[in-house]
């Protein structure tokens, strides 16, 4: 038993928190006054995308197309490759926005084995319920939403709940994006395509290697050689950290269908041989649907008779 918590700590996680595992500190929104990332009303605005255009500008175009949509809902399915375990899970993710707030669920279930776990994170607007079942063992907390908003506002820094980094409740889809945006750089695009129901789908294959700042916070021993220009051994980084991403973005929709974080084995940067590539967590989104109207019931939750910890005041302390 000793070993499977921390496993499924991360499988659990998997789907929108693998930044937690991957990186530190908060994910800082760009100057609002250059029009940049933290922009979300000039989705509608943007033409079409030049083949041309590069990864960072195809990632930021799907951050304000995300956030552009009244509602998102998709099926999820993940894999995980860690310690020597390879559990697999599969859910569904839904959002909305509305006069509320992000409304929010993802559901997940993980087989490990013959062990069937579960994962259950809903916010309604006003609390953000975070339900665990590993093996027999049921957990159940929540965030108080509004607490949360008011101390973002007397802080006089992060005014949107979306930009906290910290659960997936309070940002969902475009949050998980927005991480990878500031914490890789992804230089490498392609277009190729990922199977569908309907045949091939279009995408943009974007490959993102770590940012030196960030590299320079995981690798600290390397830091200072870091930020003089020398290049980093990621080699060194821990094993469960992937050392680049890769991201599959609709051609026509701009939407996140794969994302792969990713580790190469010793000498795999230039051999280009699959084999000594690994991808650490996969997640696959299918079946999505957009705009489409979402049952009020589905962002409900009701503990019934289970006990459940409030964690509002630790995460208000973490701020």
């Amino acid at each position: 038993m000793g070993s499977r918590v921390p496993i499924l700590g991360i499988v659990g996680l998997a789907a929108f928190v693998l930044a937690i595992l991957a990186a530190t500190g908060q994910v800082v929104p760009l100057n609002r006054s250059e029009g940049g990332i933290d922009s979300p009303q000039n989705a509608h605005s943007r033409g079409p995308i030049a083949p041309t255009v590069s990864g960072q500008s195809l990632l930021e175009n799907a951050i304000h197309t995300l956030e552009g949509h009244r509602s998102i809902s998709a099926k999820i399915r993940h894999s995980v490759d860690l310690f020597g375990n390879k559990p697999v899970g599969s859910g569904i993710y839904l959002e909305e926005r509305s006069n509320r707030g992000l409304l929010f669920r993802l559901e997940l279930r993980i087989q490990l084995g013959n062990e069937l776990s579960s994962l259950l994170d809903v916010c309604d607007g006003r609390y953000l319920w975070m339900y665990r079942k590993l093996w027999e063992r049921e957990t159940l907390s929540r965030i108080h939403v509004g607490r949360v908003e008011q101390a973002l506002e007397e802080s006089g820094g992060i005014h949107e709940i979306g930009k906290v980094d910290r659960w997936p409740g309070l940002g969902g889809l475009p949050k998980l994006l927005r991480g990878l945006y500031r914490k890789y750089d992804f230089a490498s695009v392609q277009e190729t395509s990922l199977e569908g129901r309907e045949g091939p789908l279009p995408v943009w294959r974007l490959e993102g290697e770590w940012k030196e700042a960030e590299l320079a916070k995981l690798l600290p021993e390397q830091g200072e050689a870091v930020k003089g220009g020398k290049p980093a051994d990621v080699s060194k980084l821990p094993p469960h950290l992937p050392d680049h991403v890769v991201l599959f973005l609709g051609k026509t929709d701009a939407f996140p269908y794969r994302i792969e974080y990713r580790r190469r084995r010793p000498n795999g940067r230039d051999g280009g041989e699959a084999s000594r590539d690994k991808a650490l967590v996969t997640m696959e989104l299918s079946e999505v649907d957009l705009n489409a109207a979402i049952h009020s019931t589905r962002f409900l939750y009701n503990p019934g008779d289970l006990e459940y910890s409030d964690e509002t005041a630790e995460f208000l302390k973490s701020m």
